[in-house]
């Protein structure tokens, strides 16, 4: 695969599609790193993107600034083994980053942060969907987001894809949901652990369980949470079996979250002249 390191400043959105092995990484929580600001909408699809990946395996992308798109942060399918890392997904009409048929997606130490801004009102931080097996979140942030601050959903109607081996670590939920969207959502989920999670000040019941009548719930365990919100800890079940949950002696992030820098103020760049 190819290295590509983004020099500082305001870039367009792009696409990268067939790629194998691409590494992008820029200075991204330092405030002086690369942004990617806006979106356009690839051809055949109908919302922006502000970062569209569509079969390009064993991605990396590290330390980018992806906002202000009309649509979604960053959309990525068909693409396993993808690793994003350090990145800031903030202030996306839609979903801050959603991914889809992506086996072994790993978000890693990455911020979701006021996304819904537009006309969707229950807009996610990070959205992973159609049965992407064995997703990783780990040490993430999600704050204010219009929807959950992560959403975990099959997306498969058949009933044969639950997403299964979900390993979800040292996260943090502040501020989330409105009209009953929970910090958390899980819809045919199973096999999967949730540990050391923290929640405060959202808007909706902490964890929501909820799945079509042919893909239940099943096997998930919860362990080391705390909830520090205006809502007690709860589960709402709809079609869901042996769930475990171990508050244990609770969590909490041993430092504040890295900073949310502004937008440095460069002019846009067109990222294919620089990479």
């Amino acid at each position: 695969g190819d290295n590509a390191r983004l020099l500082p400043g305001v870039y367009s959105p792009f696409a990268l599609s067939g790629l194998r092995g691409v590494h992008i990484i820029t200075g991204g929580f330092s405030g002086d790193g690369a942004v990617i600001h806006g979106g356009v909408k690839p051809r055949g699809e109908d919302k922006a993107c502000g970062i569209r990946v569509s079969g390009c395996p064993d991605l990396v992308i590290e330390a980018l600034i992806v906002e202000g798109s009309p649509g979604r942060g960053i959309r990525v399918t068909d693409s396993p083994r993808v690793t994003i890392r350090s990145c800031i997904f903030r202030e996306n009409a839609i979903e801050g980053i959603i991914w889809g048929a992506c086996d072994d997606f790993a978000l890693v130490a990455c911020h979701c942060v006021r996304n819904g801004t537009g006309d969707n009102d229950r807009a996610h931080g990070a959205y992973g969907s159609y049965g992407s097996q064995r997703p990783h979140v780990l040490r993430c942030f999600f704050k204010n987001n219009t929807g959950s601050g992560l959403q975990l959903n099959s997306t498969i109607e058949d009933g044969k894809h639950p997403i299964s081996g979900a390993f979800v670590e040292e996260c943090s939920f502040e501020g989330n949901g409105v009209s009953g969207t929970p910090a958390l959502s899980l819809v045919s989920v199973q096999n999967s652990v949730f540990s050391k999670l923290y929640f405060k000040d959202n808007n909706a019941v902490a964890t929501l369980f909820s799945t079509v009548d042919s893909v239940p719930c099943r096997r998930i365990s919860f362990n080391d949470y705390t909830d520090l919100g205006t809502h007690k800890w709860e589960i709402r079940k709809v079609n869901a079996e042996e769930i475990i949950t171990e508050p244990g002696v609770g969590w909490r992030p041993g430092e504040a979250p890295r900073p949310d820098p502004p937008s440095p103020p460069i002019p846009t760049l067109d990222l294919a002249s620089r990479v």
